[in-house]
């Protein structure tokens, strides 16, 4: 096979697989619903809609994971460690870490819909997650934050189930605080 030969087969495999829908990539389980540049949907009956992007002018120190405060944050909250929160409530969360993911110190409980802010200390755009805690390892994966950096951004989540217990995770390097506010 020659060189043109080799070129044009790589071309059509390329296209095929670009033009290939996304749905027929994703896995069954993990369907991504509605995304723009600062979220991400895996539940076709959870809503977020951005509500602003703020630039931040604190700047925390970065730590060693060794400095937490609380060990709590370095795992998935245990099911029936949640905070039940009432109309116009809010349950702050922040953590540094340079090596580990850190977590909700507790999970959120009470909820339908919230407005979820982000403050994003690092000078890169970072990722966080808001999950559905299962009680076992193979919880659901909700939604995708993306706030940029030195930012703080919000988010307008509705749809959530009120008997159902939420928590966030950073990936590391984090550098963030925030909050979940029960808005309805």
């Amino acid at each position: 096979m020659n060189i043109l030969s080799k070129i044009l087969l790589c071309s059509t495999i390329a296209f095929t697989f670009a033009a290939t829908p996304t749905s027929a990539l994703a896995s069954t389980d993990l369907t991504v619903e509605q995304s723009n540049e600062s979220v991400v949907i895996y539940d076709e009956e959870i809503t977020v809609v951005p509500l602003y992007s703020l630039p931040s002018d604190l700047k925390m120190p970065v730590v060693r994971d060794s400095l937490i405060q609380s060990p709590r944050l370095l795992g998935i909250p245990a099911i029936n460690n949640f905070k039940l929160l009432a109309l116009n409530e809010k349950q702050p969360f922040k953590g540094v870490a340079q090596n580990s993911a850190l977590y909700s110190e507790q999970n959120t409980k009470g909820v339908n819909s919230a407005t979820i802010e982000i403050t994003n200390y690092l000078s890169k755009g970072r990722v966080a997650y808001l999950y559905k805690n299962n009680g076992k390892s193979s919880d659901t994966l909700i939604a995708t934050f993306k706030p940029a950096a030195n930012t703080t951004m919000g988010w307008g989540v509705s749809g959530l189930s009120s008997d159902a217990c939420y928590y966030m995770k950073f990936p590391a390097p984090s550098n963030f605080e925030g909050f979940i506010w029960r808005t309805k």
